[in-house]
C-alpha cells in the first residue's frame, strides 16, 4: 500500500520569520502551504485541486518542503484518488451551492 505524506512549504521563503515582528508586532515563523503526497504524486490546492509529480514541485514552484511527514498508508490506487478528486472538483457545477457535511461527503469507494 502506498505511503501518504504531508509536505509542508513556507511560501514566504523565510521572510515571514525575519520580517513579521517588524511589520506585525508578532513573530510568525512561516506562511504554510501543504500538499499530500501519495505514490510520488503531490496533490495540492492552487486555484483548484492540482496534482503533479512530487519531484517536479520544486522545479515548477521554486520551493522545497520544509518537512515531509508520514501520515499513514492508503489502499486506494492513483486512479481511484484522481476519480474522487475529479468528483469533488465537479461538485460546484453539479450543485450550485453545495453544503458538504460528514454525512454526504463523496466516497471514493
Amino acid at each position: 500500500m502506498p505511503a501518504v505524506q504531508l509536505a509542508t512549504y513556507d511560501i514566504s521563503g523565510g521572510l515571514a520569520r525575519s520580517l513579521s515582528t517588524q511589520f506585525l508586532g508578532v513573530q510568525i515563523d512561516l506562511i504554510p502551504h501543504t500538499g499530500v503526497v501519495v505514490d510520488g504524486t503531490e496533490y495540492f490546492f492552487g486555484g483548484g485541486i492540482q496534482r503533479m509529480a512530487h519531484a517536479s514541485f520544486k522545479a515548477n514552484h521554486g520551493i522545497s518542503p520544509i518537512s515531509l511527514a508520514e501520515v499513514g498508508v492508503t489502499s486506494k490506487t492513483s486512479a481511484e484518488i484522481f476519480s474522487w478528486l475529479l468528483l469533488l472538483s465537479l461538485l460546484p457545477l453539479l450543485h450550485p451551492n453545495p453544503r458538504i457535511t460528514l454525512s454526504n461527503w463523496p466516497s471514493c469507494s
